[in-house]
């Protein structure tokens, strides 16, 4: 008798012990929603200030990733990363104590931003003088720029408006948070967890812009950061009128591409000064030709933002638009 309760109890615990490890430790299978579970820690563990090497192109992809599979995640997983879609500010949402009580209005934008604390921008008003920082101003005409070139002049969708999202910035323009995190940029949705998500879906998008570039690239550098990175995730807004759902590594290398046609350096527009994106192509397809062998759609070590040749490519033989 003893023996068979001594058996029992053997059972009882190595069955406990596997439920553990299936609930608790065991990641997801796929590598791709791993890398985006990765991503998403650092996103909702922010800290006041990063180094340059912390800061990371664009975080759209993993979060993307994240949505797409939120009904196969995990319980635990799901409990960590509740209300990661939510807007700074908004109670429940991981960033609710980052508090951006200005507002800035263009034609098309919203921007939201603070001046004081550890997520405010450069406060130097001088270009122009309006009572409103420079780099939110730069940040305001990069941004209606990327409109007017990938709208207006490429014939792009317009991204979805928000306006029946219930917290919708104030109003239907789409928002823009300039707040300090481990990126450039991230363009995300109000996503609605639990949400039964269908092959297509399309979404209206908001916006994420890093606001202390300056502190990691010089303000020179950080100016072409700042008006690229916005050419970018304006991009992935409109990727989202079209199919949230397509493969992620295209909507970076296209995006990527985005960059060079709203910033060509003067060859478009004949513009003196126009930050020039082809400049930091170089470094993005160098990384990806030191690894040719793997697949063109890998998302390996950035691999992804080199892709952009392939775009390139498409662009060239069979039309930008």
């Amino acid at each position: 008798m003893n023996r068979l309760r001594l058996f029992f109890l053997i059972l009882l615990s190595i069955g406990i012990f596997t439920c553990t490890a299936l609930f608790v430790d065991a990641l997801p299978p796929d590598p791709e929603v791993q890398s985006a579970i990765r991503t998403a820690r650092k996103y909702i563990n922010l800290k006041p200030s990063y180094a340059p090497s912390e800061i990371e192109e664009c975080f759209t992809d993993s979060l993307t990733i994240l949505a797409r599979n939120w009904n196969q995640l995990p319980i635990i997983y799901q409990k960590e990363f509740q209300g990661i879609f939510l807007r700074p500010g908004l109670p429940g949402s991981p960033f609710g104590s980052v508090y951006l009580p200005e507002k800035f209005d263009t034609p098309h934008f919203r921007l939201h931003y603070t001046t004081v604390g550890p997520h405010a921008p450069p406060l130097e008003d001088f270009h122009p003088m309006n009572g409103v920082p420079d780099y939110v101003d730069l940040c305001a005409g990069a941004m209606e720029k990327s409109f007017h070139v990938e709208v207006d002049l490429l014939g792009y969708k317009q991204p979805f408006d928000d306006f029946w999202v219930a917290e919708n910035g104030g109003n239907r323009k789409y928002d823009v948070y300039l707040f300090v995190f481990p990126a450039l940029g991230l363009t995300t949705a109000d996503w609605f967890n639990g949400r039964v998500l269908s092959t297509v879906a399309t979404f209206g998008p908001y916006f994420a812009i890093n606001s202390r570039m300056y502190d990691y690239y010089g303000k020179s550098e950080a100016i072409r950061y700042l008006e690229t990175t916005c050419a970018h995730e304006f991009f992935h807004g409109i990727q989202f009128a079209y199919n949230v759902f397509m493969p992620t590594w295209f909507m970076e290398a296209s995006a990527t591409w985005s960059e060079s046609k709203v910033y060509a350096g003067g060859r478009i527009n004949r513009e003196i000064g126009e930050t020039d994106a082809y400049t930091y192509y170089s470094g993005q397809l160098r990384r990806w030709f030191l690894q040719p062998d793997i697949a063109l759609d890998s998302r390996e070590s950035d691999h992804e933002y080199g892709s952009v040749i392939w775009v390139f490519y498409m662009a060239e033989r069979f039309g930008a638009a």
